[in-house]
């Protein structure tokens, strides 16, 4: 669980709810993601929030800080590295767990601040209701869906992608299907 008032993540037993162990990562740690026996925190306000934190799963303790870029949020697992969206670059950065380095930015209209990994594909939530699909063995946006809402949350289910609108109060949904991979 991300503590961003004081820059820290806890482990949860979820046997009995209790916190386990607190460890102290960067400022403002917003979104955890877990991938290659590490979990992975985005630390948004870090000098102008520019890394992500690596913690070691079994032992708990914090093995690197990545410099990513401008404005780090969402961060997920994605065809086996970790994908961070950067707010503030209008961009989303791979980063490659093996020796701890942003192997790859791609530009995202309209920025990124949610992701999610599915269909083969890495989707984007952008400002002003820009849901990007991106092909990430391509190393660029395939298709966008514009819903002209702003956009929150995104998850799959039932062969969709199931995207909420906070502006109208709606939910979208959105078959890959009939997209460009």
């Amino acid at each position: 669980m991300a503590n961003t008032g004081d820059n820290s993540v806890s482990r949860i037993n979820p046997a009995n709810n209790q916190v386990t162990e607190t460890i102290k990562v960067g400022a403002g740690p917003v979104f955890l993601a877990y991938g290659a026996d590490s979990i992975w925190v985005s630390n948004y306000n870090e000098g102008n929030g520019k890394n992500v934190t690596r913690i070691n799963a079994v032992s708990n303790s914090k093995e690197a800080t990545i410099q990513v870029g401008n404005g780090p949020s969402a961060i997920v697992l994605h065809g086996g590295s970790i994908w961070v969206a950067l707010e503030g670059d209008d961009k989303v950065a791979r980063i490659n767990a093996t020796d701890n380095t942003v192997a790859e930015t791609i530009d995202v209209p309209l920025g990124a601040y949610q992701l999610l990994s599915a269909v083969d594909s890495l989707w984007a939530v952008g400002y002003m209701g820009k849901i990007s699909r991106i092909n990430t063995d391509k190393g660029e946006v395939v298709d966008t869906v514009d819903t002209g809402g702003r956009c929150e949350g995104i998850a799959y289910g039932e062969n969709l992608i199931w995207v909420t609108d906070l502006t109208n109060g709606l939910m979208y949904l959105i078959n890959p299907a009939k997209m460009a991979e």
